[in-house]
Order: structure tokens, then C-alpha cells, then sequence
């Protein structure tokens, strides 16, 4: 195993005239072959110009001198650059040395399955800047590479102060695991996608759109293939459009068909893109931070989702000014489960659309439904209609025990019991946010003292026999959700219980 080499050792000039492909890519073998190690790119007075895309072997780092960052044209100036002046400019500047059935991975072919072979593990990027040339020899804007950064079929990889300007895509990956990603991109189409069996990735992402004049639609030749698959299907999916295929994108999250990518963090912040973030089959997904900004009329959607399951820590869509109103918060299609919560200034000029079917239910935390009357309801939007599946204001609602859970029946209660009534809150139960701790409360009456008084439904009930004093008496709740209750005045308060569920 090789520590560290240098890509000047190996013949590279780094003066964006020359050619360097050749020696970085000798340079990356090289160490590949004796096992792993850092191939270093060292500061020098111009940057490593490259005429195809690099292809680093496993545990191989490919490392600049310094962390780049945003914005691009500040607190670069030390970093190292790799410079794309691609003949052909439809490859990744940077990928894997992956190979399925001994053959390399078309540009935009997506790995999938589980009889692939020849995958590169533990590979690096770090501290660097990736860029290609905006015009050629006459003047002319040339045509930008495909993508930036593609990472398939390569488990554990990391991609880390990395800054990825004037490319179709920043960073695509695919078919990849416990990766960590810290990306800063500057791009025509998408800023991240995390595609196709990508699953327990870690992602620290700000992604800015490079060019508006551009337009919001995505020439064919960049769709991710992927998003070129969807066309035609996404209104089936309960979305409100079929446009969303070749909207450019900030974020992409999810996997084709019935295929999915499973469990991933999200940190993002995207500015300027038609669409922010984009989910399909994208399940237990987190996002501690989804920022979404850009000025009328740059964003149409901030958050569109559809057979996924997420949570939103923090949802800041700022896609307008108050006076300008311009875009919609969401689409929301069938089989999606979430919870977000919003804050900040947020000011489309509408909620948007979320799907009616029954496989749908969205938690808005800390927000009040709005008629439409009040500009600004909590910092929300004055656009945000009460409608189906959506929940306003608390993440884990109360379900009342007057409401049946099984047909055919009027309430949960047993044996007489009943609610109180009057001033007296009614009983019900919840399950408390991601603690797994079951709550009930409320006062309940009528019932025989040593009796049921109701029984608690399956994913609400205590992993051992519980027991409970509370006002008015005591109350038993066994493995199989039987509430008991033992009270000499009648009546008795469920106020306060609470335990971990099985």
C-alpha cells in the first residue's frame, strides 16, 4: 500500500495547457495496484486541465491542497482544480473504476440488481475544485460535461469540501452504501442525485443553479436517465403533473420502479432550481435541513414526493417575496408518509396539491390550517388550504377513544365506560413523537369498577404489564392492550401514563 504520491511525480504540469490526464490517471493506478493510498494534487500556478474523465480504483483518495467551498469565485484561491476540456462531453469528470459484466458503465446507465461485479470500494475525493472550460477557441459556450461526480457501485465512498461547478449534474450516486457525501455544486441541471439502491448515506449538500437563461426544462441529452423513465407515469403516482420528469432539480432522491433507496440524512441547501427536491420510492428519509430559495420566477415547486416516507426536521421554501408570490410549496402523490415542519419565510403563492388517496398522510408540525385570510399564519404561507390527508399543528396526533377502529362498531370503549364529558377532556391515546412512548389521557366514567374499559390497538401497546395510580384510582394495562380499571368513585383520569410500546 502506497501513503501518499504526488501527480507531479508522475509527469502532470498543472498550467491549464497541458494535458494531465494521462499522468493523474498513471498516478491513480498506480496506487490502486499497490493496494491504496492518496494520489495529491499540490497547488500549483494554474490548474490540471484533463481531456476525459478520471477513473480512481478502490481505496484510492484523489486529495487537493485545501477544502473548496461556496462561493466559487472567493475562498478558492488555494484549493487545487481539475479543469474538464472534454472533446466528448458526455462522461463524469470523476468516477469509479466500476465495472458490470466486465464492462465499463455507460455515462447514463444506471447500476442496478445484485449480480454486479467488479465494484470499487472505499474510493475519495476531497479538498477540491471541478470545472470544466465555458468556451472554445472561437468564443463559443462549449457544451458542459454530463455530470460532475459519479459514485456507483462503490460502497463507502466519500466526497468530501468538494466543489462542483459548470457541469449537468454535480453528483450522482447509485447503487452505493454508508457513503459521505459534502458537496458544494454550481450546475446547469441538478445539483445531487442519490439514485437506485443508494441506501444509509450521509449527505451535507448546497446546490445553486449556474445559469437561469437556461430555461426550466431539461434538454434530453442531460435527463438523468432515470427521470427520462418516469415520463408519463408520475400523474398515475397521484402528482398533479407529468412535468416534474425534466424539471431541473436541486435534490433527487429515490429509486425506478419498485426498487428504492432506503435511509439516508440530508443537510441541502438549494437555490435557483425549477423544482427543489424530488423523491420517488425514497423510504425513511430525513432531512435535517431542506432549504429552497430563488427569486420570482426561478421556482416553481419546492418539495414534490411521491411512494416515499421522510421527515423534515426544518423546511425553510423562501421561492418568493411577499408582494411577488410565485410557485407552490408542495406535490404530494400516492403512498407517501411524512412529517415536516416549516419555518422561516415561506411565501408561495400557493400550498400546492396533495393526494386524496388513503396510502397518503402528511404532518405539518407547528402549523395552523389558514383560510386564506391572514397574511402570514406562523410564518407559514397565507395559501395553505385545509385539505385531505394533511395534518395541521401536532406530529403525533390524538386519536380519541370515542372513534372506532374496527367496523361496525360506535367507539373503543368496553363494559359501560365512557367519557366524562362536559368540561372534562376526552380520553384518547397517541404515540409521542419518535420516542416510542404511548400517552393517554382524559376522564372516563360509567363503567364497573375491575372491568376493560377499552383495549388498545396493535403498535400501541406496552412491551410488560404496566401499572398506573392516577386521579380516582388504578389502572392495569397488560401485553395485549386490555386497560383495566379500578376506581371506587366511578370515574378516573388517564392524565399522565405513558410507556414504551412493544
Amino acid at each position: 500500500m502506497t501513503s501518499a504520491v504526488s501527480v507531479l511525480d508522475f509527469g502532470a504540469v498543472g498550467d491549464g495547457v497541458t494535458d494531465d490526464y494521462p499522468f493523474i490517471q498513471a498516478a491513480l493506478d498506480a496506487v490502486g495496484d499497490s493496494g491504496g493510498g492518496t494520489v495529491i494534487l499540490p497547488k500549483v500556478s494554474g490548474r490540471y486541465l484533463i481531456s476525459q474523465g478520471l477513473k480512481i480504483p478502490s481505496y484510492v483518495t484523489l486529495e487537493g491542497c485545501a477544502p473548496a467551498r461556496y462561493p466559487f469565485n472567493a475562498g478558492n484561491l488555494n484549493s487545487s482544480a481539475l479543469v474538464a476540456k472534454f472533446s466528448d462531453p458526455f462522461q463524469w469528470v470523476i468516477e469509479p473504476k466500476t465495472r458490470v459484466a466486465q464492462q465499463p458503465v455507460p455515462y447514463n446507465v444506471m447500476v442496478t440488481g445484485s449480480a454486479q461485479n467488479d465494484f470499487t470500494i472505499n474510493c475519495c475525493v476531497r479538498n477540491l475544485v471541478i470545472t470544466s472550460l465555458e468556451l472554445d477557441e472561437s468564443g463559443n459556450r462549449r457544451a458542459v460535461p454530463y455530470g460532475g461526480i459519479r459514485m456507483h457501485g462503490c460502497p463507502g465512498s466519500i466526497v468530501e469540501n468538494v466543489a462542483i461547478d459548470n457541469v449537468g449534474c454535480g453528483l450522482l450516486v447509485n447503487f452505493s452504501t454508508g457513503g459521505s457525501y459534502v458537496v458544494h455544486t454550481l450546475t446547469h441541471y441538478y445539483g445531487v442525485a442519490c439514485w437506485e439502491d443508494s441506501n444509509a448515506n450521509s449527505f451535507d449538500v448546497y446546490s445553486t443553479r449556474k445559469d437561469l437563461s437556461l430555461g426550466q426544462i431539461v434538454p434530453s441529452a442531460y435527463l438523468m436517465p432515470f427521470m427520462s423513465a418516469l415520463d408519463g407515469d408520475l400523474i398515475s403516482e397521484g402528482l398533479s403533473t407529468n412535468n416534474h420528469y425534466n424539471r431541473p432539480f436541486g435534490l433527487l432522491v429515490g429509486a425506478t420502479g419498485d426498487r428504492a433507496s432506503v435511509n439516508s440524512s440530508f443537510d441541502v441547501t438549494i437555490e435557483n432550481f425549477s423544482g427543489g427536491i424530488f423523491q420517488r420510492r425514497a423510504l425513511a428519509m430525513n432531512f435535517g435541513r431542506a432549504y429552497v430559495e430563488g427569486p420570482p420566477p426561478s421556482v416553481d415547486i419546492a418539495m414534490v414526493a411521491a411512494r416515499s416516507t421522510f421527515k423534515a426536521a426544518t423546511l425553510h421554501a423562501y421561492i418568493s417575496a411577499p408582494g411577488n408570490l410565485w410557485g407552490s410549496l408542495f406535490d404530494i402523490g400516492n403512498e407517501v408518509s411524512a412529517c415536516i415542519a416549516p419555518n422561516g419565510m415561506i411565501y408561495p403563492a400557493s400550498f400546492g396539491t396533495v393526494s386524496s388517496s388513503e396510502s397518503t398522510r402528511i404532518v405539518l408540525e407547528g402549523v395552523k390550517p389558514n383560510d386564506g385570510t391572514e397574511m402570514g399564519d406562523n410564518g407559514f404561507t397565507p395559501h395553505a388550504p385545509l385539505q385531505p390527508n394533511v395534518v395541521y399543528g401536532d406530529s403525533t396526533p390524538w386519536h380519541p377513544l370515542a372513534s372506532p377502529i374496527v367496523a361496525g362498531t360506535t367507539s373503543m370503549f368496553l363494559n359501560g365506560w365512557s367519557n366524562v364529558g362536559g368540561v372534562s377532556v376526552d380520553a384518547a391515546y397517541r404515540l409521542q413523537g419518535d420516542t416510542g412512548v404511548v400517552q393517554l389521557r382524559g376522564f372516563i366514567t360509567g363503567g364497573s369498577t375491575g372491568t376493560a374499559a377499552f383495549t388498545l390497538p396493535a403498535g400501541f401497546r406496552p412491551f410488560k404489564r404496566r401499572a398506573f395510580t392516577t386521579v380516582g384510582g388504578d389502572v392495569v394495562i397488560d401485553m395485549d392492550g386490555t386497560v383495566t380499571v379500578y376506581t371506587v368513585g366511578g370515574t378516573i383520569g388517564l392524565d399522565g401514563i405513558g410507556f414504551d410500546r412493544t
